[in-house]
């Protein structure tokens, strides 16, 4: 930690340059300024994606580069500080939380800007920390099913149901009336259920190489296998839906759709107040919970980020900030 901290400065985990977990640092950072139509959000807890580490190691840095120090982070939950001009349907103190528009993050921080029309109220029966692990992955997870077309009675096999998006498909296609199998670890294997699949098959067993079943959708957020190896399991007009993204990946996914006739959509996350009104309608039913496999304080970021890359999680790694 830093010993002082300048009153008109904020306090960050930045990454001084791409690479390992290593080169986050904690930083003193000029506080932003809310732009128009912008609020500036005191961020009391954030959450870790794959896309953040994705950024940090440089992986998409042919896409989105960073420019360090780079403050990462998308999700957030907090209290309304400062409104920019033209802001409309909030008030300072408001407790709100939400996905950042800005393609590399920021919300690793205790101060964050993000469009005043992409967030919403915490539902009443959440945390800041349980709310700060809903925006990205539970915005995913409905987007990817919309555009799919999940209706009820359909079959849904979600691949990595105990992840981040996972556990928000699972409870999501539950809620939709949706026959959900999830693809976990064996160890994994209550959880999922509990979310509401009503089976799951354990990916350490090869149980889904044996699969000998027909689906509506598949819902990939593991993508480590080719979606050819995957379309078998789809009916004559299911749908395979990926999280995934690189060029190699949707050149495989097209080279499949070729030869297959079968339908393949890739999701592109994005901030959306619509998405973020329908996830806190969800929450505020009972029909989805937030899962979180673990919380660190800011100062911990770094183990934060190797429990989310190198160790098997149960939905998703939350800091909290002061």
């Amino acid at each position: 930690m830093l010993a002082e901290q300048d009153t008109d400065a904020m306090l960050a985990a930045a990454a001084m340059r791409y690479g390992p977990s290593g080169v986050i640092e904690l930083v003193e950072l000029p506080d932003p300024e809310p732009r128009p139509g912008q609020v500036l959000v005191r961020v009391r807890a954030a959450s870790l994606n794959p896309l953040d580490y994705s950024l940090r190691n440089g992986d998409l840095r042919l896409f989105m580069r960073l420019r360090f120090p780079a403050v990462l982070g998308f999700d957030l939950a907090g209290d309304v500080v400062k409104l920019g001009e033209g802001a409309s349907g909030w008030e300072v103190g408001d407790r709100v939380y939400g996905r950042i528009e800005s393609r590399t993050g920021g919300t690793h921080a205790e101060l964050a800007r993000i469009d005043a029309d992409v967030i919403d109220r915490i539902p009443r029966r959440l945390s800041y920390q349980e709310a700060a692990a809903l925006p990205l992955t539970g915005m995913t997870a409905i987007q990817g099913l919309d555009e799919a077309g999940l209706r009820s009675g359909h079959r849904l096999l979600v691949i990595g149901a105990a992840g981040g998006v996972g556990s928000m498909a699972v409870q999501i296609g539950r809620a939709r009336g949706a026959e959900v199998v999830g693809v976990c670890r064996g160890a994994d294997a209550d959880l999922v259920q509990s979310l509401g699949a009503v089976r799951t098959l354990d990916y350490e067993k090869n149980e889904l190489e044996h699969l000998d079943d027909r689906f509506d959708i598949i819902f990939d957020t593991v993508n480590d296998r080719p979606p050819s190896n995957l379309l078998r399991l789809l009916t004559p007009n299911g749908v395979y839906t990926s999280t995934g993204f690189s060029p190699s990946l949707i050149l495989r996914a097209a080279i499949s759709q070729l030869a297959s006739g079968r339908r393949l959509r890739f999701i592109a996350s994005r901030a959306d107040g619509e998405l973020m009104q329908q996830l806190s309608k969800l929450v505020e039913s009972g029909e989805i919970n937030p899962v979180i496999d673990s919380t660190w304080p800011l100062d911990d970021i770094r183990k934060a980020y190797d429990r989310l890359e190198h160790e098997h999680t149960q939905g998703k790694v939350v800091i909290t900030l002061s």
